[in-house]
Formats: C-alpha cells, structure tokens, sequence
C-alpha cells in the first residue's frame, strides 16, 4: 500500500506509535504493506490541534488515491473557551458611531455595535483591526500577514462581502487584490460592483511567469493552479478549448488544492471535499485541447 502525508502547517507525524519525521507542504511518501492504525500529526504551533487518523473513523481515514492512501489533515484551532479582550475602539463619522470589539471566547470573532449590529467569526486572532466609514458603506478590516476584509452596508446592516485579501480600495466599486503560492505567483484583481448587494463586475490576473513560458512538466499543476482560483488560462489552450476555459473553476467545483501526481509526471491530484481526483491533459499542437479526470 501507498501512503502519502501532507500538511499545510509544519508538523510532526507518527505512525503506528513511531516518530516518522516532520511533513509540510511537499506529501511524504511511505511504502508500507498495511494500512496504519493510526496515523498522528502533532503541529508545531501551540496554536493548532494535533489530528489523529483512524480506519475505525470514517471521516479521518485518509483519502484514498492510486494503490494508497493520502492523509491529508484540517486543523483546527485548541479550545480555549476563556474569555480574551483583544481589542475594543469607537469610531465616529458623519455616518453615525460605531464600536468595533475584537474577543476569544474559544475561537475569534468580531462585535459591532452602534451604527449597526452584528457579531461575525474571524479566520484568525488579528494582530491589527480597524473600522473605516465608506460614505454609506463600512470596511472593517483585521490583519495578521494578509487581511480579512468585513464590508457591510450601513442602511441594511447587510454585510456585502467577506474575504481573505491583500489589498483593498474602496470607491463607488470595491477593488480587492488576492495573493497566491502557485507556479506562476499569480495575483488576482477583483472589482465588486455595490449597492444593496455586492455584484462581481470583473476579474483579472497577474502572472509572475507566463504559463507559456513553463516546461510540459509543471504545466498541468500550473494551468489547474491557475484555474481553481479563477485566472486566465486560455493563453495555453486551443481556440476551441478557449471558449470554455472560463467556466473551468465551476466544472473543477470545491477542488481546494493541486498537488503533483507521486505517479505520473503528466497528471495532478486534486483535493477537494472527501476525495482525491487524479487530473490530465491533452494537447493538439503544443496547446491544451481537453481535461480529463478520474476519481481514485
């Protein structure tokens, strides 16, 4: 049997018992002739949980994948339900007043009160956070490395948007730019049409390198890379293929990460909800004509 170990924190991994080494972001590989009864990652950070995989757990029995199995965990943050202040200001504008209050009661989450009022969980503890009036619009913003953006209308107390981004600007549209680890460094540009609603009015893409520019080898991980998070990807493909590139991240659906098939230098796994999906390419005249994609 195959077993492949992969984590997006750095951690340490037992199997059966025994110390197996630590695992972060590349999967490791171990032949073994049965499948482990346990299989443990310890992360690093205090933070974090440690995850524990079991045949006699369904949901954490790994993944399965070519003659294997790929373990694959979520952390999650320790629960710690004592109640932290993490950071509490008042805000005044034209608009109206607001206070904007920062807790950890177990995990974080936000409190806003005064103009309007809503209470919402955060994706991490922010090392930085800030309320700021857009006419009839407020951002609040929390920062740690990248930025969690809150936009919400000040008439309806209707939250518009929520996200992970890099950078944000606010006019009569919201302008957000969104990072990503992928081959070609790719940086998305959204631009979010306002109102009582959020309407996405346009996308567009930077690329550190051109996907063109990439040898037969890394393409299929870049053009999945790419094509997940929304960018372009028809500079590579036939003019017929072209036409449908665009709908690729619906067809590719809750697909989360694009990993290098251990088997095949031309194919990828992608992981996505429960299951694994070993994805490929063809090619007429040098450019991606069609996918192909076969559950394990």
């Amino acid at each position: 049997m195959n077993c492949y170990f992969l984590s997006d924190v750095l951690s340490h991994l037992k199997i059966d018992g025994e110390y197996a080494g630590t695992v972060y972001l590349n999967p490791l590989y171990l032949k073994a002739e049965t499948q482990p009864s346990l299989v443990e990652f310890l992360p690093t950070s205090r933070h974090l949980s440690p995850v524990y995989f079991s045949p006699n757990t369904q949901e954490l029995s790994g993944l399965r994948v070519e003659n294997g199995l790929l373990f694959y965990p979520q952390f999650s943050q320790k629960n710690d339900f004592s109640f932290k202040l993490i950071f509490q200001q008042k805000y005044h504008s034209s608009g109206g007043e607001i206070t904007l209050t920062v807790v950890e009661d177990g995990s974080p989450k936000f409190y806003l009160d005064g103009a309007i009022y809503s209470v919402k969980s955060l994706p991490f503890t922010p090392e930085q956070s800030t309320a700021e009036f857009y006419g009839e619009y407020l951002a609040v913003s929390f920062f740690k490395k990248k930025t969690a953006l809150f936009l919400f209308n000040l008439h309806s107390g209707e939250l518009l948007f929520s996200d992970i981004v890099d950078e944000f600007y606010l006019t009569d549209v919201l302008t957000v730019k969104k990072s990503y680890k992928t081959v070609t460094e790719t940086v998305i540009t959204e631009a979010w049409e306002l109102g009582h609603t959020a309407r996405l009015k346009s996308v567009s893409d930077e690329k550190g390198k051109e996907l063109l520019s990439l040898n037969r080898k890394l393409l299929p991980l870049a053009f999945f890379e790419n094509a997940i998070i929304g960018a372009r990807v028809d500079g590579v493909c036939t003019a017929e293929f072209a036409k449908n590139s665009s709908n690729l991240r619906e067809f590719l659906g809750s697909v989360k990460k694009v990993l290098p098939s251990p088997t095949c230098d031309s194919a990828v796994w992608l992981i996505g909800g429960n299951c694994v999906t070993n994805a490929t390419l063809s090619y007429k005249n040098g450019l991606i004509d069609n996918v192909f994609l076969d559950d394990f």
